[in-house]
């Protein structure tokens, strides 16, 4: 099944070429361009070869389709077979090899000579029902000959499908109407029925068409096909409107005939089934008074298609060429439908050989990149760990050296009984040696709680490395997205903190600036940030900090792929990683997690110019700062070592 982001749908129509642009955008889809392409020669004959790639040619040049795009095209109906066969019920996973034998048995070709699939009917089944399946199959060299054309002018294609399916998802999508209804879909040359049953549906070929009430009209009136054409396009406006209206009434009488003839072959397979709604589809169906005989005629209630409903429209888009070509978009919307991931039936009938060169086609950039980046990564990672060697070996040394120099002055002075400041010193030097290696604690413990598997590929990709690419590379890769967290920034700032902290044996603190001990050092005064005096009883107390300390601050910006709302993405960001470094380094998910103002981001980078513009993923990304503090200098002192006078800040 394609998941695609970005979908370009063309229908090799027989009088033009039609094409749509859709984009996925979270739960909808939004239409950003749309073509139309006549053909140069006569409307009464098929387009030859050359008119078609002449066309694609013309698409081409005027639409900018990238190679991350996914391109889709249907064959008509009339040149597939489809059928819906009842299987025993099965676990998915054992239905293939039942298939394979029903699809050698109802297909009347070998199956050798065909490209076929199938897709289970989904609904609710009783226990022990039999399992319907759809079965659609078109003959290989019928689809070498159609993708010839796009060969020819190296447009890849990565969906091939049958033009009802598409018609079925359009409907399904787009259209408002019940469970049970029938499309019309009245092209140039041919004409789809699709009666619609539920999650199943029936296909026929109509032999009749628009150029059939095109020829009625040449041959009464006597014009050149070309002039038909025209009065059938404007007979509403025309003063002979009601003499034109009885020209075509007989080519009518026969549609209504054929779709009645259909009806009742479907009913009488299916059982009591009705069917009192139609949707008529195509250019034809905007011939005046055509809606209104059929529905008189097959007692149907009658739906256009007159606008969009269902779908978003870009800024950008040309809605006159999209409001004058609407009702022939069907095919074409519900092919991009399909391959953005919106349709109720996924059938691909590209060759395997063919979808496997297209996907190594379009991802060997990715992979290309990717490598590249991993070497890069690597290198990095070994030079970033080489010199965090390097920089530990050399303070572990001058930590030696100073602890050899303090032991040595600790002796002299012990002889001396005059090593007081000395000592003093020697402390602080072990201090010092001790707050070079905080940084490098600080990156390990961090190191201990990101996930360790955040550079793991799923084994499905791992394995296409040496043989092909699994078809669903694009939805593994999103699934491991999901997951990821994505480092954008880590900064380290250190400060001084001029505040003394008291810290009490009931494990709460209190921060201000020491004043003074009482003279019976019974009591600790000390000024609050509020400018208020406290007086703290000195048995409370279990240590405290003198201000004039270093501290390091850490601020981790980093990022997750949006999860469907706010609250659910913050929650796994907690999960993830917050809640890991919360317990590691002493503070709580309050004081450590932050929201910037432009949390919601498109683009994974720091640049400000680049936040509002999408990577290409077409995903949105939480985005979330981390901030805490380590301690440089510990400074944790007993009570009795606290002075009576407090010093000044340093």
């Amino acid at each position: 099944m394609i998941l695609a982001n970005v979908a370009w749908a063309v229908d090799i129509g027989r009088t033009s070429l039609k094409a749509v642009r859709m984009q996925r955008i979270r739960d909808t889809v939004e239409i950003t361009g749309v073509d139309v392409i006549d053909y140069y020669g006569s409307s009464e004959e098929p387009p030859s070869a050359s008119e078609v790639r002449q066309a694609l040619a013309q698409f081409k040049q005027r639409n900018k389709v990238k190679g991350s795009d996914c391109v889709c095209v249907a064959v008509p109906g009339y040149s597939t077979f489809s059928r819906f066969v009842k299987l025993s019920p099965v676990e998915d996973k054992k239905m293939s090899d039942i298939v394979q034998y029903e699809a050698a048995q109802q297909i009347p070709f070998p199956l050798s000579d065909v490209v076929w699939e199938f897709q289970k009917v989904e609904r609710e089944y009783a226990e022990g029902e039999e399992v319907e399946a759809g079965l659609f199959a078109i003959k290989k060299e019928i689809v070498d000959r159609f993708l010839s054309h796009f060969d020819a002018v190296r447009l890849h294609i990565d969906l091939l499908t049958v033009a009802p399916l598409a018609l079925y998802n359009f409907v399904r999508h787009e259209m408002d109407v019940p469970e049970n209804a029938v499309v019309v879909d009245i092209g140039a040359d041919h004409t789809d029925l699709v009666i619609m049953h539920g999650s199943k549906f029936y296909v026929r070929n109509l032999p009749l068409a628009g150029n059939d009430i095109t020829r009625a009209l040449k041959e009464k009136f006597e014009l050149s096909f070309g002039e038909a054409e025209k009065l059938k396009i404007k007979a509403a406006k025309s003063k002979q409107a009601e003499k034109i209206f009885s020209v075509m009434q007989p080519v009518l009488r026969e549609f209504v005939s054929e779709i009645s003839r259909s009806l009742g072959f479907y009913k009488s397979q299916a059982g009591n089934a009705s069917f009192e709604h139609l949707v008529l589809l195509g250019n034809a169906s905007k011939l005046e008074g055509l809606a209104k005989y059929f529905a008189a005629n097959l007692d149907v209630k009658i739906h256009r298609f007159y606008d969009i409903v269902h779908m978003e429209l870009s800024r950008d888009l040309d809605l006159t060429l999209l409001e004058e070509h609407l009702p022939s978009f069907a095919v074409a919307m519900g092919l991009a439908l399909q391959a953005l991931g919106k349709g109720k039936y996924s059938i691909n009938l590209i060759p395997a050989q063919r979808r496997s060169r297209r996907i190594i086609a379009r991802k060997k950039p990715l992979l290309l990149g990717s490598v590249s980046l991993l070497f890069l990564l690597l290198l990095f990672m070994f030079l970033a760990d080489s010199s965090r060697t390097k920089a530990t070996e050399s303070a572990i040394s001058q930590a030696d050296e100073i602890l050899n120099d303090y032991g040595n002055l600790t002796k002299k002075l012990a002889e001396a009984k005059k090593y007081d400041d000395l000592e003093k010193k020697g402390e602080e030097l072990v201090a010092i040696t001790k707050a070079r290696n905080i940084p490098i604690d600080v990156l390990n413990n961090f190191n201990s709680v990101i996930p360790a598997n955040l550079n793991r590929l799923p084994e499905e990709l791992l394995a296409g490395f040496y043989e092909s690419l699994p078809p669903n590379i694009d939805a593994i890769m999103d699934e491991v997205n999901k997951e990821k967290i994505w480092l954008l920034g880590l900064n380290f700032t250190t400060q001084i903190i001029e505040e003394d902290v008291i810290r009490l044996k009931d494990k709460t603190t209190i921060t201000g600036t020491i004043l003074q001990r009482t003279q019976k050092d019974k009591d600790i005064i000390i000024r609050t940030q509020s400018e208020a005096s406290k007086t703290v009883r000195m048995d409370a107390v279990e240590d405290v900090l003198i201000g004039g300390r270093e501290e390091l601050n850490v601020e981790f910006t980093g990022a997750v792929q949006f999860d469907l709302t706010e609250v659910k993405t913050r929650e796994k960001v907690v999960e993830k990683i917050a809640q890991k470094i919360a317990e590691k380094f002493n503070t709580t998910l309050e004081k450590l997690m932050e929201s910037p103002a432009d949390k919601i981001i498109k683009s994974l980078s720091l640049d400000p110019k680049l936040s509002g513009q999408t990577d290409g993923s077409k995903n949105d990304y939480f985005k979330f700062i981390l901030r805490w503090s380590v301690p440089l200098h510990p400074g944790f002192k007993k009570v009795e070592e606290v002075p009576k006078k407090a010093p000044k800040a340093k």
